[in-house]
């Protein structure tokens, strides 16, 4: 779905222009159309369409591969930070990290009744050879069915954390670690702070020498 029938789809449902501030949906209208969509698997499909749409990871744009957002306050926890995002200058997507596509899936999908249980912090613990990798995922349940999670942290979710730490580091499960689910992505990412600064001396680069991953395409 392009980025225009994604928009025509919109007003189709709700019945009137949606605003289009710097090109892009606004909050409340895409609030509004995603409480109408009562499937909650297409409401998934949805985001995915919106967040590829609209949006790209800071690691994908050329000369940011190594790259990481900085959000205020630590974690991206406002849509004012989400529009404030600069934009690729080719395709005109917001840049933006994991932090932003949790953000993201807890705004949209818990408007089409998806119940958010939290933010949890995937990583991979740093050695002498590489550095301390982190992903940030938000959780959320199906209310009809409580074995029915997702964990997001890009455009494309997962049932389990364990499984969106096998697609990120497919080569290095041995050293994959997950933080504890914190209701807020501050919290998330405070919380392994606090086991990384403790853990063995391997880990030699803490969180303040984090570096967000790139998922896979």
């Amino acid at each position: 779905m392009s980025r225009e029938s994604f928009i025509v789809d919109m007003q189709s449902v709700l019945g009137h222009a949606v605003r289009l501030p710097h090109g892009q949906p606004d909050r409340a209208d895409l609030l509004a159309f995603f409480r109408t969509v009562t499937d909650r698997e297409r409401a998934v499909e949805l985001y995915t369409e919106y967040a590829r749409s609209f949006y790209v990871h800071v690691m994908f744009v050329p000369g940011n591969r190594g790259g990481d957002v900085s959000w205020p306050g630590g974690s991206c926890d406002r849509w004012s930070e989400i529009v404030r995002r600069s934009r690729h200058q080719y395709q005109s997507q917001r840049v933006i990290d994991c932090e932003g596509y949790a953000y993201l899936a807890a705004e949209l999908l818990s408007a089409a009744g998806w119940r958010l249980l939290g933010y949890q912090v995937i990583y991979l613990i740093a050695t002498q050879s590489s550095p301390f990798e982190y992903h940030l995922v938000a959780v959320l349940e199906n209310p009809s069915d409580s074995s029915n999670r997702l964990f997001i942290g890009t455009a494309r979710p997962s049932p389990s954390a364990v499984t969106e730490g096998f697609r990120l580091w497919p080569d290095a499960s041995f050293n994959i670690r997950y933080g504890p689910i914190e209701p807020d992505a501050r919290r998330a990412i405070q919380s392994v702070t606090q086991d990384v600064a403790t853990d063995t001396p391997r880990e030699v680069a803490p969180m303040r020498q984090r570096r967000s991953v790139m998922p896979p395409p």
